[in-house]
Formats: C-alpha cells, sequence, structure tokens
C-alpha cells in the first residue's frame, strides 16, 4: 500500500518561511525523529525483554512447581500456580495438558496478537526423567503494539503541532518524511487479513537508499503479520482438532455462567440426548428440566456444594432424559472459576455417557449374586439371605430350615441326552422349586444339579417336614425336555438353625450329609440331620483317602466270572471283575467304592491297572491251557480322556503279549450316546486293533440304533433286568427276544447277563443267544479258583 501525497504551491508563501521552517523542520525532525524511533523501539524491546523474562523465569521456577503438582495429581495447588501465572502482565492463558487430557487452566484466550510458547514437563526420580504433560503459556502483544501506536501518535501530534506553529510547511514536510508512512502502517494494519496471505507492506522511499527505522517497522509489521497468520493457523488446526476430538469420543461440553445464568451446550452435548443443535435451547432449565425425578436433588446439591466452596471441583452421575422418552446415565465433571471476590463467575465441564457402562456393571452385579443359567441366587447371594434370616430368627425366637436337594441320577441325563438338555431340565427344576418353596422362602442354585432352600420364620419342625414333602412332590409330573418325557426325583437333606449348628457353611455342611443320607435310602425322600451322619461323613471321606492308595498298597485283587458259549456249554473267556481287599475293612463290596471312584476320577488308574492285570493274567491262562480265552474288562465313561485310552490298551497289551482280539471291552450306552468327534476317534482305533467292543447292560439305558450303526460296536449284553423274571414274565421275554434278533440282523453278537437257573439259560439257547453268564455257571472267582474251573471242558449246563 502506498499514500501518494499531492504536493501544492498555496503550502509555501514565501521563501524565508520556506527556508526557515524547512530548517526547523529538518533540525527538529532529526532530532525528534532519532529520539522517537529509539524511544519506541526501545521500548518495544523492553517490553519484549520483559515479556522474555518472564517466560525463563516460568521456564526455572514455576515449571519445575508445577511438575511437581502434576506428579502428586494436586489439582488444587496446580489451579493456584496457574492463576498465578496468569496474573503476570500480558499473560493470558495457561494451561497443564497431559496429552489430549486438560489437567487445570487459568485464564482465556483473548487476544489475536499472541506469544505462544509449550514447555515439557518432565519428573526426575532416582535418575530418570518421566515425561508427564505440557505447560502452554499464551502472552499478549496487543498492549505492547498499543504502547507503540499510543507513543507514535503522541509524537505525531507534538509534531503535527510543531509543523502547526512553525507554519504549516514543517508539517507538510514531517508527513512526508514520516507520517505518511505511518498512515500507510496503519492502513496496512487495519486491511490485514492475518487469515490469508497479503503482499508485503512497502513504503514510498527513493531507491537505492539506506533502510531507516520506518523500513525495519514495516518489515516488523510483516514479519508480525506472518507470524500471527501461522498463530492464528495453528490456533484454528488445534481448535477444529478439540473438536474433532470431543465428537469422536461422543464428550459433550457446557459452560455456566452462574451470574448471568448463561449456559452453553455443545452440539455433541445435545446429541448426546437425540437432538440437533437447533431443537434443543441452551439453557440451564433446558438441562435441569430432564434430570431424572431420582436423581435431581442429588445432581443440583452438588453444584451447591461446588459453588458454595464445599467441593473443589464438580462430579456426579445422573439420568437425562432422551428424546425418544427414555433416561441415559451421564457423568459430569466440572470446574469453577471465581473472581477476585471469591464469587464463582463460571464453571466448565464435560459430560459422557455412561449408560453402557452402568448397565454392564448392573449385569456384573447380577451376575455375582445370581446362577447365570436358572436365574436363582447363587451361593454369594445364599450365604447372604441365610445369614439375615439367621438374625431375623434369633430376634423373634423363630426357626430356619436349610434344605440341599440334589437330583437323582441326573448324571445320566447329561450322559444320555447331552448338556443342553440338563441345562434345560436344571431350569425347569428351578422354575417348580420356585413355585414350591413359600412365598419369603429363598431358592438358590450352589452348583450342577445342587439347589439350596432357605426355609425361614419356622415355628415348628413339622412345619418343615410339610415343605420338604411339597417340595418332592412337585417332582411327580414329568419333565418334557428335548422332545422326550422324563421322570425325575430328587433327594433332600434339612437341618435347623439353632438346633443343629449356627453358622452358614455349618448349616450347608449338615444339610449337604443329610442329603446324601436321603440318597442311601433309595433317594427321592428328604432326611433331617442327625449327629450320626456326621460320623457317616467322616467314614466316607477316610474311604476315599484309603481308595486313593488302594493300588500303590496292592490291596486291589480282581475275580472273574466265566462267560460260556450257549451253544455247547464251553468256557468262552471270562469278565475280570475288581474287588477291593481293604487292610481294616476287609472286602468291601464293589457297590461301595466303584460309585465313590467314579464321582472322585481315581476310576482311571483304578481302571487302567484292571485292564493291564486282566490282559496279562489271560496271556498266562492261555499259555496254561493251551487254549484261546477272551477277557472282558468294563471302560468308564471317564477314562475316554487323558490320557487316550487307545493308548493305555495297546500299552497294556503289548505288555501282556496279549493278542488284541482276545481282549472285549464293554461300554455303557451313555458313553455311546454322547456323540463327540474325540470319543468316536477313540473307539474306531480300539477297533482297527482288533478288540471286540461291547454294549453292557443294553436295554437300560436310552437305547437308540443309531449309536449301534455309527459306533464300531460287535456285541450286545442283555441286562440282568431282563432276565431276571424270565421266562414267567412275558414282557421280558419278549424285549429279551426281541433284542436278540434285532443283534443278529444286525451282525451283532448277544451275551445274557444274571443268569441263574437252567430254565434261564435254556431259554437263551433256544433263542440263539451267543454267550450267557451268571451265578448258574459260577459267582466271580479269585485267580487261583477260576483256574480250577478253567481245568473243566465244559461246565455242568444241563
Amino acid at each position: 500500500m502506498v499514500n501518494n501525497f499531492i504536493w501544492r504551491r498555496e503550502q509555501l508563501r514565501s521563501p524565508l518561511a520556506r527556508r526557515l521552517i524547512v530548517a526547523i523542520v529538518l533540525f527538529s525532525l532529526a532530532i525528534t525523529l532519532l529520539l522517537t524511533v529509539i524511544q519506541l523501539y526501545s521500548q518495544y524491546r523492553h517490553d519484549m525483554r520483559g515479556i522474555e523474562a518472564d517466560l525463563r523465569q516460568i521456564e526455572q521456577v514455576h515449571l519445575k512447581a508445577l511438575t511437581r503438582s502434576l506428579w502428586a495429581t494436586n489439582e488444587n495447588d496446580l489451579l493456584l500456580q496457574l492463576e498465578g501465572i496468569a496474573h503476570i502482565p500480558n499473560f493470558e492463558y495457561v494451561a497443564v495438558r497431559e496429552g489430549e487430557k486438560l489437567w487445570s487452566q487459568a485464564g482465556a484466550r483473548r487476544s489475536a496478537n499472541v506469544i505462544e510458547q509449550q514447555y515439557p514437563m518432565v519428573y526426575t526420580q532416582e535418575g530418570r526423567e518421566i515425561p508427564l504433560g505440557t505447560l502452554t503459556v499464551v502472552v499478549s502483544l496487543d498492549d505492547v503494539y498499543h504502547q507503540l501506536l499510543t507513543q507514535t501518535l503522541i509524537i505525531l501530534a507534538s509534531n503535527g503541532l510543531q509543523t502547526f506553529l512553525m507554519a504549516g510547511f514543517a508539517f507538510v514536510f514531517f508527513h512526508w518524511l514520516v507520517n505518511r508512512h505511518l498512515q500507510t502502517m496503519a492502513a496496512y494494519v487495519r486491511g490485514m487479513d492475518v487469515r490469508l496471505p497479503a503482499s508485503p507492506l512497502i513504503l514510498a522511499q527513493k531507491g537505492h537508499r539506506i533502510p531507516n527505522e520506518l523500513d525495519e517497522l514495516a518489515a516488523a509489521i510483516n514479519h508480525m503479520h506472518e507470524k500471527t497468520r501461522v498463530a492464528l493457523t495453528a490456533l484454528q488446526n488445534s481448535e477444529e482438532q478439540f473438536q474433532l476430538a470431543t465428537e469422536a469420543a461422543d464428550v459433550g461440553l457446557w459452560d455456566w455462567d452462574p451470574q448471568n445464568n448463561a449456559v452453553y451446550l455443545s452440539p455433541v452435548f445435545k446429541r448426546q440426548l437425540g437432538y440437533r443443535e437447533e431443537e434443543m435451547p441452551s439453557s440451564y432449565e433446558a438441562w435441569e428440566s430432564r434430570l431424572h425425578p431420582e436423581d435431581r436433588e442429588r445432581a443440583l446439591a452438588t453444584i451447591q456444594d461446588c459453588l458454595a466452596d464445599r467441593m473443589s471441583y464438580y462430579e456426579v452421575e445422573f439420568r437425562l432424559r432422551h428424546k425418544d422418552g427414555s433416561y441415559r446415565w451421564f457423568l459430569s465433571r466440572g470446574a469453577l472459576r471465581r473472581n477476585e471476590a471469591g464469587r464463582p463467575v463460571r464453571m466448565l465441564g464435560v459430560q459422557v455417557d455412561i449408560t453402557e457402562r452402568r448397565r454392564a456393571e448392573e449385569q456384573l452385579g447380577h451376575l455375582a449374586h445370581y446362577d447365570s443359567l436358572t436365574a436363582l441366587p447363587n451361593r454369594v447371594l445364599f450365604a447372604d439371605r441365610l445369614g439375615q434370616a439367621m438374625i431375623e430368627a434369633d430376634r423373634h425366637g423363630r426357626l430356619v430350615g436349610v434344605a440341599f436337594l440334589d437330583l437323582d441320577r441326573f448324571k445320566n441325563i447329561n450322559d444320555t441326552l447331552g448338556h443342553d438338555a440338563g441345562d434345560q431340565l436344571l431350569k425347569a427344576v428351578a422354575e417348580r422349586l420356585t413355585g414350591a418353596a413359600r412365598k419369603g422362602d429363598t431358592v438358590a442354585r450352589l452348583s450342577g444339579d445342587e439347589f439350596t432352600l432357605i426355609l425361614a420364620d419356622i415355628g415348628h419342625v413339622d412345619d418343615v417336614a410339610r415343605v420338604a414333602q411339597k417340595i418332592l412332590d412337585a417332582f411327580t409330573q414329568p419333565f418334557h425336555i428335548a422332545g422326550r418325557e422324563l421322570h425325575m426325583t430328587a433327594s433332600l437333606g434339612i437341618t435347623l438353625y439353632p438346633f443343629d449348628v449356627k453358622d452358614v457353611s455349618g448349616l450347608l455342611r449338615n444339610a449337604d450329609i443329610a442329603m446324601y443320607r436321603a440318597k442311601e435310602h433309595g433317594c427321592n425322600t428328604y432326611r433331617f440331620y442327625a449327629a450320626d451322619m456326621m460320623a457317616k461323613a467322616v467314614e466316607n471321606l477316610a474311604l476315599e483317602n484309603d481308595l486313593r492308595h488302594a493300588v500303590d498298597r496292592g490291596e486291589l485283587v480282581l475275580h472273574y466270572q466265566p462267560i460260556i458259549g450257549c451253544a455247547a456249554g464251553e468256557i468262552l473267556g471270562m469278565e475280570a471283575l475288581v474287588r477291593w481287599r481293604h487292610g481294616a475293612r476287609g472286602l468291601i463290596p464293589p457297590a461301595q467304592f466303584i460309585p465313590l471312584a467314579e464321582d472322585t476320577g481315581l476310576i482311571v488308574p483304578i481302571g487302567e491297572w484292571v485292564l493291564r492285570e486282566a490282559c496279562a493274567q489271560c496271556q498266562r491262562w492261555q499259555r496254561e491251557f493251551k487254549r484261546p480265552l477272551r477277557v472282558a474288562v468294563n471302560l468308564s465313561a471317564r477314562q475316554f480322556g487323558q490320557p487316550p485310552i487307545a493308548r493305555t490298551v495297546r500299552r497294556a497289551l503289548k505288555d501282556a503279549g496279549l493278542d488284541p482280539t482276545m481282549l472285549e471291552l464293554e461300554i455303557t450306552e451313555s458313553v455311546l450316546l454322547h456323540h463327540d468327534a474325540e470319543k468316536l476317534e477313540s473307539l474306531r482305533a480300539l477297533a482297527e486293533m482288533g478288540i471286540t467292543l461291547t454294549i453292557d447292560d443294553f436295554g437300560t439305558g436310552y437305547s437308540s440304533l443309531s449309536y449301534l450303526k455309527r459306533f464300531p460296536v460287535k456285541a450286545l449284553k442283555i441286562d440282568q433286568s431282563f432276565t431276571h423274571d424270565i421266562p414267567d414274565d412275558a414282557d421280558d421275554a419278549a424285549l429279551a427276544r426281541a433284542i436278540i434278533n434285532m443283534a443278529h440282523i444286525l451282525g451283532l453278537k448277544t451275551i445274557a447277563e444274571g443268569v441263574e437257573t437252567q430254565t434261564q439259560f435254556e431259554f437263551f439257547r433256544s433263542e440263539h443267544c451267543d454267550a450267557a453268564q451268571g451265578f448258574y455257571f459260577s459267582k466271580p472267582l479269585p485267580a487261583a479258583e477260576f483256574a480250577t474251573l478253567l481245568g473243566k471242558s465244559r461246565l455242568a449246563t444241563g
């Protein structure tokens, strides 16, 4: 920009005046202009040095103190120090940030002409430097420029007066030398748009001259314009980044002036409530009217506590009504700014939607106290409610009954129909128990098929018995699960507070012991806890401990029962049956320790021992009697795990030197009904070795022809429950006959179990059953006695 000046002859009245004025003006200008420029420049440099000194002081003194406060996360101390810095002359704004997180700030950005400095905040601990955040300081240059402009105007005014007093020409001359350039600069600055690049300021002076102070000032203006433009661009980018960050993080901003009740609500704030920018007014009333009635008092009280300086910052969770009418949870945090008089003048904060977090917390709280499958209280909530019931009973002189319920033969459901069907059954049982319990009683699920009940506010023991019978009666109707009709029963153990014991764990233990006593009495019944039950439980625990060492102590022995060919009556082989000869208790029946071994997993090492011993004994008898003999060994479902059963069997055969075709492995229907690829692969591997797979107790489970085709089964053992009443029971005879015919059609051999009379044997012989075993031929015998039996070519079979 160039401000052209037009000379007029009227401005020069006489040659003397012209020479005098020119001399005076030249002299005055030479002195005044020199001094003025020096003064302006010195003042500018002085102001800038003062600002630079303040910045150095902040870096050398305040930065360390702020870093220590940030390391200690002392937000109050941070705010006090920042407010102290903000009160330094020309310091507009100061803030401490950790990445995108704003820890604290003081002052506000008001000026366009600023110097912004950022200092890294590094905390040194034990010689290790730990970066914590950034201190941002914004210094305004407006006062500096204002002082420069003010002083310049004063000089212009004084020179104008001198020019006026020295007869106008001095003013014109001064205007030519100085004022026109200043006007050019002023016009340039007034028309300057710092957002856009502009042509540099050029003064209308003769070329080929030494640059003067005006040129420096013009250069400074040009430099200032460029720096301001760069700073403004950076500021705009920072604001855009902050806006994008808040929108991406879905963080709403709010700003409230308590004195004027003026409120700013950001677009994200309104969008969190389902509104567009123009649909929701930015007002205190618009926010307050949407508070949930249950949260209003608490939220407003928190604001008042902050305003009354009872809280250093504002933080509260509440619900706000969404545009769709629902309520959503929000976390609102804010900080309050006060004026010098201590009055609150501004409250600024953020709002975050925490609805999903609250739902997750509620869900976790529910999962911590309720069973995920049946939605019944779990062990934790059960114990809490039982404790409360015990307190109430003590207060009112009443009793509390604790019932422990276990489903009878529930494992068969999982083994035959699968765990999905078992889960459906457990949910159905939970519904029936809840329906059978009294109002105010608690039904809980502890684990598996174990349920517990708290029978509170009991006046007499008979009341507990009536409730127990009602619970058992709830099982009289069948359950319809997975397209099947299931008849289930339950065993119930009951203990009473405060008669039996006075603590929660003791009550559960007693009820559990009583439940097992109910199972020992045939299931589908209930038993009250008695002191002698504890002794029985201790005895069972001791039995389990002894069983764990039975193999190592050599207490397990095998007895053998012959398997007879129906056609010729010869001994085809034998079934190996384990017996436990306890060192102190003598011979323990299998029915007493086999279920215990199954429950504890001890059946796996016991089963492996039986397999190895039976294979070895069979091989010895084959060498002794010079005849082929087959040995049958029972496999438990638990043995189809780790290590793989095929590897265990292969090693046992190899160690004994027994031909795999001489080994029969008996498995129950429950093993086959649990269709999984690993089990199928194990059975196929056994069959490929030449081992005969036999289904034991066929007809007692959920028999299915599909698994006879799917699995490599070679023989069926007809359960002794069908044999017992043959031939008197026509139904049993018909079922046995059907099983034999079906097996032969499918190419399977049949073996009749439990044959105790000649009539039964003749029946199976007439029906072309392949083999039979039972007490009619021989009871299970120790190895030495069974060897004598093998000395006979055939048994007397009538």
